[in-house]
């Protein structure tokens, strides 16, 4: 849950979605980060909330990672989309944090933005075989979510080698790091 002296990223008011929000607030610092890299001191407890358009250029580059095309959709609302190439669109722009419905958005145009058949072919690819973003009875956040909005690809692989083949994954740049459990 949020902590309430703590501004920075977006909160998690009530349970869940923790592990979507906490890729999206690890993006979020990092590139609040790189902006004052500069700064003497970057005090993280007295900084302020991230702005309109802080937020705007993360989901902004969150879309583009997802679409294998310069094309990328938003979503409006669950029912409601549109097509872009403009890196700041209006829909972006209209993403509200306080919306319960605001997360749902987002991964909507993820998943439609990197197309449904790539998002199935990058899990099967991994899993050999097609293993849902939201897991169980509790409805928990797969790796595969985490990573597509990270890496842009739904892949469940979070280590140096693939999980089936053992052979080397090639290394994607991306401004925030994950480990798997077998490299702590």
């Amino acid at each position: 849950f949020t902590d309430p002296s703590f501004n920075l990223g977006l909160p998690q008011n009530q349970n869940g979605p923790c592990g979507i929000l906490t890729a999206i607030n690890a993006l979020l610092l990092s590139q609040i980060l790189d902006s004052q890299i500069d700064s003497q001191n970057i005090d993280l407890k007295t900084s302020p909330p991230p702005t309109t358009s802080q937020i705007q250029t993360l989901i902004s580059s969150i879309l583009r990672r997802c679409s294998p095309t310069p094309k990328i959709i938003t979503f409006t609302s669950p029912l409601s989309y549109s097509y872009t190439t403009s890196p700041l669109s209006s829909s972006i722009s209209t993403f509200d944090t306080t919306d319960p419905r605001g997360l749902l958005i987002l991964v909507l145009s993820m998943i439609e933005s990197r197309g449904l058949e790539n998002v199935r072919n990058d899990i099967i690819a991994d899993c050999g075989q097609f293993e849902p973003l939201v897991k169980g009875p509790f409805h928990l956040c797969g790796t595969e979510l985490i990573n597509l909005c990270v890496f842009g690809r739904a892949t469940s692989n979070v280590g140096a080698y693939h999980p089936m083949t053992g052979e080397k994954v090639p290394f994607t740049p991306t401004p925030v790091g994950l480990i798997s459990h077998s490299e702590i």
